[in-house]
């Protein structure tokens, strides 16, 4: 088939759908995931080996969950259709894996690649997923039913580390014929990333583009080189740090932080490994060894927000309260509309007693503040606020 330019098939505020031409005899369908918004997931590796593929690229952490998916779905099928592609394989991952489940049927695809899957992103369905409630909330789940909408004949290969959250969807999606649940042992969520660090990832989605992959070869093909991937480690470290939570503050860090070093030391640059090692560091009460990765992090990308966060909850237990007060401002400049940010600010102010800059910070101009958390913090701060004015009172009443 010759080759032709990238086209846009489908587009409108929810949604993009684009399509290349190769000259492989099956096509890909990919669904990009959270907040990828420039490039079709697995679209490097189309493109390298020729594959012909329809990327959906959401245009809001949405889930696919809007009308605009089953119009794309019906507009790329014609495509499909019109260059006499009979076979087709969907692959994504995280939310993108979740719509090419949901899509399966609607496209015709006779098997699907889904890496660390969600059956549902609702808080509120089973499986009670609350990592990305922030994002849910802005999400209408009430059109949802992967169980119907998922196909039956399509085979299904579904990756996802059994050790982490992913394993109460992967759950769902083993009870769904012609699925084959593939574990990837501290692969962690971000499995593309650890199976490219492993080396293993083109080598899967040949697999799975050829349906010959399984649990026997993506383990052979994942685990020799695994102790190479920066997420392999991170995860170790994550599951450790959660252990020894358990044993108290005096465990805190004794094997978590050399398992989360050496991943931040194969991914230097690698921003939320640094951070998570940070916030290891600094709940462990080595706060002057966390600021040093949380700048490291800030130099980086002297956008991240989070890092800025750090900075100033370190500068906070080392008692530097005005470098502190300078971090938290920062971190809140960078994303005015996070509560989070402004409670962080709000908090740091009331340590040097800038109270009513602290009140200030929470209710804005509107005198009223707008989460119970900011509330809560509110009646702290007008609490030692008052405690302080009495304080002076008394001081100034007493005899000299």
């Amino acid at each position: 088939m010759p080759n032709q330019p990238s086209q846009i098939l489908f587009e409108d505020e929810n949604l993009l759908v684009r399509a290349v031409s190769g000259d492989r005899t099956k096509a890909a369908v990919s669904f990009a995931s959270l907040r990828e918004r420039k490039q079709g997931f697995g679209e490097a590796y189309f493109t390298r080996t020729n594959t012909p593929a329809v990327y959906f690229i959401s245009k809001a952490d949405n889930w696919y969950l809007t009308p605009s998916t089953m119009a794309g779905c019906a507009v790329a099928r014609t495509y499909l259709d019109r260059l006499g592609f009979g076979a087709v394989f969907t692959y994504g991952t995280s939310m993108g894996a979740y719509g090419a489940a949901m899509c399966s049927t609607a496209i015709q695809a006779d098997s699907c690649l889904l890496l660390a899957p969600q059956w549902s992103a609702n808080p509120a369905a089973p499986p009670y997923e609350e990592r990305w409630k922030g994002e849910a909330r802005s999400v209408d789940f009430s059109t949802e039913n992967l169980a119907v909408q998922i196909s039956l004949s399509a085979q299904k290969w579904i990756i996802a580390d059994l050790r982490s959250p992913d394993a109460k969807h992967a759950i769902f999606f083993n009870r769904v014929p012609k699925s084959e649940i593939i574990n990837m042992p501290f692969g962690g969520h971000f499995i593309p990333a650890f199976l490219q660090e492993c080396g293993a990832l083109k080598a899967i989605l040949d697999h799975a583009y050829s349906a010959t992959l399984s649990s026997e070869v993506a383990r052979r093909l994942a685990r020799p080189n695994r102790m190479k991937s920066s997420f392999y480690w991170e995860t170790i470290g994550r599951s450790a740090f959660e252990n020894e939570k358990r044993f108290g503050t005096n465990s805190l860090g004794r094997r978590s932080i050399p398992f989360m070093r050496h991943a931040h030391a194969i991914a230097p640059k690698n921003e939320r490994i640094g951070l998570s090692l940070a916030h290891f560091l600094i709940d462990a009460g080595r706060a002057d060894e966390a600021l040093a990765i949380f700048k490291l992090v800030a130099d980086l990308d002297l956008g991240n927000h989070r890092a800025w966060r750090g900075i100033s909850r370190c500068h906070t237990k080392l008692r530097n309260f005005s470098q502190a007060v300078a971090a938290a401002r920062f971190a809140a400049a960078l994303a005015p509309e996070s509560e989070d940010l402004k409670r962080v600010l709000a908090r740091t102010l009331s340590e040097v007693r800038q109270y009513d800059a602290a009140i200030t910070v929470l209710v804005g101009e509107n005198l009223t503040s707008s989460s119970k958390d900011s509330d809560a913090l509110m009646k702290i701060i007008v609490q030692k606020r008052d405690a302080e004015i009495a304080r002076s009172s008394s001081m100034r009443g007493k005899p000299q």
